[in-house]
This record gives C-alpha cells, sequence and structure tokens, in this order.
C-alpha cells in the first residue's frame, strides 16, 4: 500500500494548477477560505480465504456479513441490493469521529469482481474512494481477493492524520479479512 499526501492551501478560486494537482491524486477541486488538506492513497492489498470462490463471493456481496466484518461499524443499512448508507467510527492518529456516507457496488462480473464505491463525511472531513475487488479460485477450497483503488480525504482526517492513513487503511483491511475468514473457513 503506498500513500501520497500533500498539505494544499486552496484561493478562492483554485488557480488551475492546483486544480491540476487535485486531479492527479484523484481528490475533488474544491474551494476554502482556510487551507484545505488533502491525502491521496493508492490501495493494493490481497488476501487468501480459505473456501470456495462461490462461498466467498456470496459473503462478500452479504450485507449482514460484510456488517459483522466491518471495524467500527455503527449502522449499515441497505438503501437497494447494491447500495448501502453506512456510518463507521473511525480513529487515525489524533482524529477520532464518526463517517457518514455511502458504499454502492458496480459493475459486477459474476464470480469474478465487482467496483465498489464509498462516499463519506464527518467532522470537517470529506472521504471518496473507489476500488476494485477481483476474486480468483485458487484450487478448489481457496480463493484469492484483490483489492485495487485509491481513496481521496480532505479536511482535518487528512491534515491530522495523514502520516497515519497507510497503516490504519491496511490494519482495517486485515481486520475485515479476518472476520471474514472466521466465518468461512
Amino acid at each position: 500500500m503506498t500513500l501520497a499526501a500533500a498539505r494544499l492551501v486552496v484561493q478562492t478560486p483554485p488557480e488551475p494548477a492546483l486544480q491540476a494537482a487535485f486531479r492527479q491524486c484523484g481528490a475533488p477541486v474544491q474551494s476554502a477560505p482556510a487551507p484545505c488538506y488533502i491525502g491521496c492513497m493508492k490501495l493494493r492489498e490481497t488476501y487468501r480465504v480459505e473456501a470456495s470462490l462461490e462461498r466467498v463471493w456470496d459473503a462478500l456481496l452479504d450485507p449482514e456479513v460484510v456488517r459483522d466484518c466491518v471495524p467500527g461499524i455503527r449502522a449499515f443499512d441497505v438503501v437497494s441490493p447494491d447500495s448501502y448508507r453506512v456510518e463507521i467510527g473511525v480513529k487515525v492518529g489524533l482524529f477520532s469521529g464518526a463517517l457518514t456516507g455511502t458504499l454502492n457496488v458496480t459493475d459486477r462480473a459474476h464470480h469474478s469482481s465487482y467496483r465498489m464505491m464509498v462516499n463519506g463525511a464527518g467532522p470537517m472531513t470529506n472521504l471518496s474512494g473507489e476500488a476494485l475487488v477481483s476474486l480468483a479460485a485458487e484450487g478448489e477450497a481457496a480463493t484469492i481477493v484483490t483489492l485495487d483503488g485509491e481513496v481521496s480525504v480532505t479536511g482535518s482526517l487528512a491534515r491530522v492524520g495523514q502520516r497515519f492513513m497507510s497503516s490504519a487503511a491496511k490494519s482495517q483491511f486485515d481486520h475485515f479479512f479476518g472476520k471474514l475468514r472466521e466465518k468461512l473457513e
């Protein structure tokens, strides 16, 4: 997992060079009268689960299983079959608070991959991200799950937690897949 974070001061309206810097790391272009902190993080994690591809696929798309595996989950409500409203308690470095937002699943390729998009907001913080979740059978009794995506964070979480975001994200994924393994293995 790699992390690229920067402190960018954006004047109203943003200069074209700053707009380009925002877009380069995938962060939304925004104006702010005060300093705006942006953290961009690329995610690439691979996990092995000792369960068949079908069982892992079904579990990853089962709202009850996901709710039970996400650390810090406070709410996980089904809005539609591929859309969820979530609230998660977060502690990264000195930042502590709740993020509320949406999780959407798109581009399903049955038993192969899907795209996951997340948007959230908390105390003076915004987060958006997208990841491709790919599954591959390893024999008949194991599955390799690969997450490949990026997240952009603005505000307090980016400012206070930028040095910790990479390790915190890895810890969250490790916890999730640890719980998933407990359910399936």
